[in-house]
């Protein structure tokens, strides 16, 4: 798993994304997050993306999954969860990429300033432009009165 000069690869993020899953692992309910379609919105990857990078973790014994209840779904899905070499790697990739906290791409996060302290605020909403004004009514004229 080697990125570009110092960019996280798609199983990196992964990995580091799942290693603050590993607390709902002995749980009966899982939250969506541990699912492919969860780790894919997530990470903002398309599903067959992330099933895809999934497989090779498992195949490469760093990722295991069980089939667990995940809230609003009405069968038992594939939660993913790291193993203990996954753990490790996970720990290592955070180190060497100097995690603050977030995952690398993850959807709607905020961060922190270094050094602490409040996030921006957000950039001020764009004034909308006003609608034109609506087009003239066309010259409606029945047809009787064109036709000789």
């Amino acid at each position: 798993m080697r990125g570009v000069a110092g960019k996280p690869t798609i199983g990196m993020r992964i990995v580091v994304h799942l290693s603050r899953s590993s607390r709902f692992q002995e749980d009966y309910v899982c939250p969506r997050e541990t699912t492919q379609d969860g780790i894919a919105e997530k990470l903002g990857i398309g599903r067959g993306h992330a099933a895809s990078e999934l497989r090779v973790l498992i195949k490469r014994k760093l990722v295991k999954f069980e089939l667990k209840h995940i809230p609003g779904v009405g069968i038992r899905k594939r939660a993913y969860f790291l193993t203990p070499a996954g753990e490790i790697l996970a720990k290592q990739v955070k180190e060497r990429m100097g995690w603050d906290g977030t995952v690398f791409g993850e959807r709607n996060v905020v961060k922190s300033p270094p050094g602490g302290g409040i996030p921006p605020s957000p950039a001020p909403a764009v004034a909308e432009h006003p609608r034109p004004d609506p087009l003239p009514a066309a010259n409606l004229t029945p047809r009787s009165s064109i036709d000789p």
